[in-house]
């Protein structure tokens, strides 16, 4: 995931180099464009953050020299925190992350102005015109007041692959339900679903951005 969409933000906003900030390391991208990089390793918790990016990444990069995006590809519970003490330190990089970013309380509690920019991959867009998106999408507003995120929307679809694994089979077994999972295919809110020879879904990617504190529909990547 990371060189698919990476690379395609990279190619859509002329992005040249990449830092990238996990709970468990951090690694710095430089020369992007011409495939350069070179990288290196070290533990930190999610409140050491300044202290790692200051030991780890400015001495390789700079000062004065930032990145032009920031991979953070972490949980919820660190995300607010850790862009809120990168944006402390001066570091304006575009952040890019995965679908914790998709977290309907990640902007009010990080800041709007904070994330304005981000892109981050998700699985799901309530913007989507499908049938199948809008109905879930009207359905689950009707009752939790909310639009739905990735997280709501994967544990809808999961469901509803395995009731329609069971209303397939004639006689219930694990074999025969295993089977028809793995037969699957439904047009579900995200796209339409199928599973490969490895039991890993066939799913699109979709792009979003953070525009005015709300994740926006950028495009979808199919696999």
């Amino acid at each position: 995931m990371l060189g698919t969409n990476s690379g395609f933000l990279a190619g859509r906003q002329q992005l040249f180099s990449v830092a990238v900030i996990t709970k468990l390391s951090a690694h710095s991208y430089l020369g992007a464009q011409s495939g350069g990089l070179y990288s290196l390793v070290g533990s930190f918790p999610s409140w050491s953050f300044p202290k790692a990016f200051a030991e780890d990444c400015l001495p390789l990069v700079g000062k004065d020299k930032q990145p032009d995006v920031l991979w953070m590809p972490n949980q919820i519970g660190e995300l607010p925190l850790q862009i809120q003490q990168a944006r402390a330190m001066g570091i304006t990089s575009t952040f890019l992350g995965g679908d914790s970013w998709d977290v309907t309380t990640l902007a009010e509690t990080a800041g709007a102005d904070m994330v304005e920019g981000a892109c981050y991959v998700s699985c799901f867009s309530a913007e989507s015109d499908s049938e199948a998106a809008k109905a879930w999408v009207e359905a689950f507003e009707e009752i939790n007041g909310y639009t739905p995120g990735s997280h709501a929307t994967l544990a809808y679809e999961a469901l509803k692959i395995v009731i329609n694994g069971l209303e397939s089979i004639e006689t219930f077994s694990r074999e025969a339900l295993r089977d028809a999972i793995a037969a699957t295919n439904l047009e579900l809110p995200s796209g339409t679903v199928t599973f490969d020879e490895n039991r890993n879904p066939n799913k699109a990617a979709v792009i979003m951005q953070y525009q005015d504190g709300v994740g926006r529909y950028v495009t979808t990547i199919q696999p």
